[in-house]
């Protein structure tokens, strides 16, 4: 007997040793804003009549809830006002709080085993994310849901809200779980846009730095707007997030820009996004009316003039990624963006500005270099987070082709991508 479990017990240890021997680095792939799904839920029952998407489901104990998708065109032409609602949140400027309106509960989907699922998470295969994923699979030999995982987030929140409502600890509790389950193997992280902001703050704040050391091998940060981006700017006025033509057009019915209008009004994210001066100058004019025009440096005084005091009162505690940029990670940090797209730089509004009324679009006053959403200089501060040579862990695209979407889903960025893998796995 005693024989048999000597036997048993070295036979568990070779099955073992060669479980973590062949285990891959799990990778986790966190997406840009607006590429998670919400969903939500009601938690008043008083509140139905205000807001009936959430009519369905029930608040009897034990009786469990249908939830709602939030941030999808059907939610948006449903119930417009509603929708809207969902997707602002309360700020306590007395307390420095950020909540869901009231009577709804609103989260991020988590999307299935992978996190990609199509039908929970529909919206990161319309970003190019499953494209990204496909790359990876067919080129390193993963596998969605084993050892490639997606990690969804409440984009509403900007980092300082992610932190102090446990949207930052979820995060790091699922990218935990997938480690545990790859035999411990540390993950490499890929964050795209506001993703990569949201990863560096995981791999930054005090607070996760034993849960870094122990689960995090690697950090690929693809075209993250570390210095903020001039078409946040555009959409908080006018809802023109792009200034491309086809986004002024009619989503089935409804106006996109009307759409983005009214999400980005009071969000914490946004405010986030906003330029800093230090990737333009604090005295560069961003935006130009026949009355005025606003600088870098009077982001906070535009937001009051349009009305949007609550974006205004947030301001000096969201708009802070520059805490982020205070010393290099302590992990193996790669870069990877575009550079030879015209990005815009100033927008010119034919009127002035109105408290609480949504600007005609504006035309694109000045552009520069980058990758059509975030000017290169904002996309270089990713510099200060390597500690190695930038030679060896910056690759700077200057394919023309190469913007802030195909960075993620063409073939130019796949191949940079796999090349930074190759020395972070």
């Amino acid at each position: 007997m005693q024989r048999s479990r000597l036997v048993a017990a070295a036979l568990l240890l070779v099955v073992g040793f060669a479980c973590c021997t062949e285990a891959k680095t799990p990778i986790f792939i966190i997406p840009g804003i607006g590429t998670s799904n919400l969903v939500g839920r009601k938690t008043d029952a008083r509140f139905i009549s205000q807001c009936p998407l959430l009519s369905g489901g029930s608040l009897i104990p034990g009786l469990p809830q249908t939830p709602v998708s939030v941030w999808t065109p059907g939610a948006m032409l449903a119930a417009p006002a509603c929708w809207r609602y969902m997707m602002q949140l309360k700020f306590d400027q007395a307390s420095g709080r950020f909540s869901d309106q009231d009577g709804i509960s609103v989260t991020a989907v988590t999307g299935g085993t992978s996190g990609m699922d199509p039908i929970t998470y529909p919206l990161f295969t319309a970003a190019g994310y499953n494209s990204l994923a496909l790359h990876i699979e067919t080129s390193l030999g993963y596998t969605r849901g084993v050892d490639l995982i997606a990690v969804p987030y409440d984009f509403r929140q900007d980092l300082t809200a992610m932190n102090a409502t446990g949207e930052l600890q979820r995060i790091a509790d699922v990218i935990s779980s997938g480690v545990e389950k790859n035999a411990g193997a540390k993950a490499v992280l890929i964050g795209h846009s506001m993703g990569g902001l949201v990863a560096t703050a995981l791999l930054s704040a005090p607070e996760f730095a034993e849960w870094r050391s122990e689960y995090i091998k690697g950090f690929l940060a693809l075209a993250a707007p570390f210095g903020g981006a001039v078409p946040a700017v555009s959409a908080r006025i006018s809802g023109q997030l792009l200034g491309m033509p086809w986004l002024t057009q009619q989503l089935l019915g409804l106006s996109v820009d009307e759409a983005v209008y009214g999400s980005t009004w009071g969000q914490p994210s946004v405010v986030m996004l906003l330029p800093y001066s230090s990737a333009l100058p604090s005295s560069m004019v961003l935006v130009s009316t026949p009355s005025r025009s606003y600088t870098v440096a009077q982001l906070q005084e535009l937001l009051a003039d349009i009305g949007d005091q609550a974006a205004a009162d947030m301001f000096p505690q969201v708009h802070s990624l520059e805490r982020l940029l205070a010393a290099p990670l302590a992990v193996p940090t790669a870069c990877v963006y575009g550079r030879r797209v015209a990005t815009p730089l100033r927008w010119r509004f034919s009127e002035n500005l109105k408290p609480k009324q949504r600007a005609r679009p504006g035309r694109r006053e000045a552009s520069g270099m980058g990758d059509g959403v975030v000017n290169i200089q904002s996309l270089q501060l990713c510099r200060n987070l390597i500690s190695g040579p930038a030679s060896a862990w910056v690759s700077e695209l200057a394919d023309a082709s190469v913007d802030h979407v195909s960075v993620v889903s063409g073939a130019a960025g796949h191949k940079a991508v796999s090349a930074m893998l190759a020395k972070l796995l």
